[in-house]
Order: structure tokens, then C-alpha cells, then sequence
């Protein structure tokens, strides 16, 4: 762009200034061995769950001069950590066991990630997040104000967002589909100038082809994954234990104590999470949006294959009440007016 001088201050500026309209990206979420943040309601609190968890995030503008939808957005977020000890984890010696005398499974992880668009209901009477799950029934979170009759028009919510990619798959027989990257081709135009005694001018025109890289199977033991689609502003995935898979795996080995070594649902959970959605510039203009992301984390005692303790049961000597937490991050995108 510049030939073979340095630009001046004055193109700097105006590099910089249409940058930013092409391309911006941060850290979304950062947690170290990170305690609950809050208690998700009606069920117990626990400190037992931490969270090693880092995800970062990009908005990249695409000019496709082919695309119906004119100008439009990828918003992409994912998960970064690989090896022992990232994701979903626990205080050293809690980890999931069955015990042989009751016959139930104790401490066992069920996770979930909620992740979409706009604001998220509050409980104005505690620090409770009314997220109503309820592993291993089906009730929906109904977290997501802009998936709400009428949710879509509130402050906050974005127009017309669309899905393009979600990682992982729902499991199938026991296999995860996960992907370890994401692939941008960028082709376009750039160009400086300036009329004499006008301030220096930059414009890019760049068109983005997504797509995923190194895309394989990651074989996650005794438990299911499964990602609902249902909605348009947010998506929930959540990772929950095969109960019965889990009892035949004991059953067959005859096996007593910890089950951290059969399920990363006893120890730690990396869930290797990867989202993309595009956002039309039109009807976006001056927008600002937010994005949320929030983790959820569920202690259970199961017996008797998928039965497991939840709040408001009977008073039961071997059937404890379930608790369960979460952590909650959050981004505010401003959407250029063109």
C-alpha cells in the first residue's frame, strides 16, 4: 500500500481507524481454577467444581460483492486449552466414584455451555440465574431474553443472526465430531490516498471463506452430547452422563471407587467448544450487541441408572439434594453504520 516510504502519522490514523472495521478480537473468558461465580436456582451450592477455562473471540467484516445479504459479520468464539486440568474440573479428591455399599454413582459432572446473543434473565431476588435445567429431564433454560415472544426487538439483541458452525456434534455411540480450527481465506482490495490538502484516506473490500481445519472424532466416554435447535439468538450443548453405559461399564468389571479413569465426567471435562455466527450489516447499523457466554456445572448422585438427586425430593439418607453453579463472561460488540 505504502510503495517503499513509511506511512506518515496521518495514514496511520486512517490504517488503523478502517482496521478496526475489518477485524477486532479479545479474550472473552479467562478462568483459573476459578470458584463458582453464582447458584443456580432452585438447586444447592457447591464449591467443589472449578473452571480452567480460556475462550477468545473475533469479528471479522466480509464484503462478498456476490452475497445477497451485502456486508456481513463472522462472529466466532472458542475454547482454548488442551492436556489434564482444562475445562470443567474439580477440588483434588472429589472426584466421581461409585459406591459399592449404596450402589450409586456420587460426584459425578453433568456441564453445560449456553452461548448467544443479547441480554440474559436475572433473578431479582437472589444471586441465583434461573437457568430451570434439569438433567436428566428436558426442561428448556429460557435464559436468553431475545428467544423470548417478542424478545427479538430488545436492547441488545442483534438482527437476523444466523448459525454457521457449531463444535462439537451431538455424540453418536459414544464419538464426539470436534473441529481444531478454523480456516479463513481472505481475498479483496486495499487502497491509500488523499486529495491535496485533505486528510490521507484507506479503504479495504474483503471477502472471508470460512471453513473448518483438521476436523476429527474425540472419543468421550460414558457420556452424551447433545445441542439443542430450537432457538435463533443462543444455542445450549451440554455434556451429560450415559447412565446405563455407565452401570454396564461398573456391572462388567466389577468396579469399586473412583470412575475418573472411565469418564472425564468423574474428573475433568475439556469440552473443546468452537461457535460461529454471521450478522448482516443491514438492520445492524449502530447497533451495540452483547454476547454471553455461561458455564454450567451440575453435581449429581445417581442410583438406580438414570435416576439422580435433584432439589425438592423427599428427605432420603442416601439420596442427597443436587447442587449446581455456573460462571458467566460477556462481550458488547459495536456494529459500524457501514
Amino acid at each position: 500500500m505504502f510503495s517503499d516510504r513509511s506511512p506518515n502519522d496521518g495514514e496511520w490514523l486512517a490504517f488503523d481507524k478502517q482496521l478496526r472495521r475489518l477485524c477486532q478480537y479479545g479474550t472473552l473468558s479467562d478462568h483459573a481454577a476459578a470458584l463458582p461465580q453464582f447458584t443456580i436456582s432452585p438447586f444447592l451450592a457447591t464449591e467443589e467444581p472449578r473452571l480452567n477455562l480460556v475462550a477468545e473471540w473475533a469479528l471479522l467484516r466480509n464484503d462478498d460483492p456476490v452475497d445477497p445479504s451485502g456486508t456481513t459479520f463472522f462472529f466466532w468464539a472458542e475454547t482454548v486449552g488442551d492436556g489434564a486440568g482444562s475445562g470443567f474440573g474439580r477440588l483434588e479428591g472429589t472426584e466421581g466414584y461409585i459406591d459399592a455399599i449404596a450402589g450409586g454413582v456420587r460426584r459425578l459432572l453433568d456441564a453445560s455451555i449456553h452461548s448467544g446473543w443479547g441480554p440474559v434473565k436475572r433473578d431479582n431476588t437472589s444471586s441465583a440465574w434461573p437457568v430451570g435445567s434439569s438433567f436428566p429431564g428436558t426442561e428448556k433454560t429460557m435464559l436468553f431474553l431475545c428467544d423470548l415472544p417478542e424478545g427479538k426487538d430488545f436492547v441488545g439483541c442483534p438482527q437476523r443472526p444466523r448459525l454457521r458452525s457449531l463444535y462439537p456434534a451431538d455424540s453418536i455411540d459414544g464419538a464426539v465430531t470436534i473441529s481444531q480450527g478454523e480456516q479463513f481465506l481472505v481475498g479483496g482490495t486495499a487502497q491509500i490516498g488523499a486529495s491535496p490538502g485533505a486528510d490521507p484516506a484507506v479503504s479495504f473490500n474483503l471477502n472471508i471463506v470460512k471453513g473448518a481445519v483438521n476436523t476429527t472424532q474425540s472419543e468421550m466416554r460414558l457420556l452424551r452430547t447433545h445441542t439443542n435447535a430450537d432457538t435463533t439468538f443462543h444455542r445450549t450443548t451440554r455434556w451429560t452422563p450415559d447412565l446405563p453405559a455407565m452401570y454396564r461399564w461398573i456391572n462388567a468389571r466389577g468396579h469399586d471407587g473412583s470412575l475418573s479413569h472411565a469418564t472425564p465426567l468423574a474428573g475433568t471435562l475439556n469440552p473443546k467448544y468452537a461457535i460461529m455466527w454471521e450478522l448482516p450489516l443491514r438492520g445492524n447499523e449502530g447497533r451495540h450487541v452483547t454476547y454471553n457466554m455461561i458455564y454450567e456445572a451440575g453435581w449429581n448422585t445417581c442410583f438406580n441408572g438414570p435416576n439422580c438427586a435433584s432439589h425438592g425430593q423427599p428427605p432420603d439418607v442416601t439420596l442427597s439434594a443436587k447442587a449446581r453453579v455456573g460462571w458467566r463472561d460477556r462481550v458488547t460488540l459495536a456494529i459500524p453504520y457501514d
